[in-house]
């Protein structure tokens, strides 16, 4: 999902005037003081539930769009456009500050909502079944908007620990939790945060790596040629 940005020509005359600038550098000014920050925000925090939407609906095979891109505007088009290389955009209405001003469980609904909506465009156009986007669509309601999971999971040497990688994938945050449970009960015998990050995968899946115990007690993270170690050795 993406909030591009659109040029408004009243707006443009405003700053070259008030500004001295030329046409040019007044939609470089407006776009950078006006829109950049609120669509760099916007690509974040729809990331939780647009993450969780393709993870439930996996591989779905077709011959296309590779990727589609919805795209929320203040006056959406009726059409869907797809480029040569297989990726297809299509878009919907969205009033930008109002969405910026509900509650976080608000703006999730919203994003779900808008995410059906774009694919319901794409799904007529391809004469797709919407039999599996409404399921998804059902799934994400059932979990009450929520975007968990556990990232990797590895047992300890003499097999009477398993460490776990739990990740929660929130509106305005990304963490990860690592827990230490004894194989056996089930029982958490330690928790850490190790992580907290944007909430954008290109943030932060560059932080998940191998988890890797290295002794009985001692649990390492290897991400990008990197080593991070938590030592548990009050177990």
């Amino acid at each position: 999902m993406d909030l591009p940005y659109i040029k408004k020509e009243e707006d443009i005359k405003r700053v070259m005037a008030r500004h001295s600038l030329t046409e040019t550098e007044a939609l470089r000014f407006d776009y950078e003081v006006g829109w950049k920050r609120k669509r760099m925000l916007f690509r974040d925090q729809v990331r939780c539930i647009a993450g969780l939407y393709t993870f439930l609906l996996g591989r779905f095979p077709n011959d296309r769009s590779k990727k589609i891109m919805i795209n929320c505007v203040e006056f959406p088009g009726d059409g869907v456009q797809t480029t040569t290389d297989g990726f297809t955009e299509v878009s919907v209405k969205l009033d930008v500050d109002s969405y910026f001003s509900l509650s976080d469980f608000d703006k999730k609904t919203l994003i779900l909502n808008k995410i059906d909506e774009g694919i319901v465009k794409v799904a007529n156009e391809y004469s797709w079944e919407h039999d599996v986007f409404n399921r998804i669509t059902a799934e994400i309601k059932e979990r009450n908007y929520v975007n968990e999971y556990t990232w990797a999971q590895r047992s300890s040497p003499d097999r009477k620990y398993m460490a776990e990688m739990f990740c929660t994938h929130d509106i305005d945050y990304f963490s990860a939790t690592l827990n230490i449970r004894d194989k056996k009960s089930g029982e958490l015998i330690k928790s850490k945060k190790v992580l907290q990050e944007r909430p954008h995968e290109l943030i932060f899946n560059q932080y998940l790596g191998d988890l890797k115990w290295v002794t009985d007690r001692t649990i390492t993270m290897t991400y990008q040629g990197r080593k991070k170690k938590w030592l548990i050795e009050k177990i």
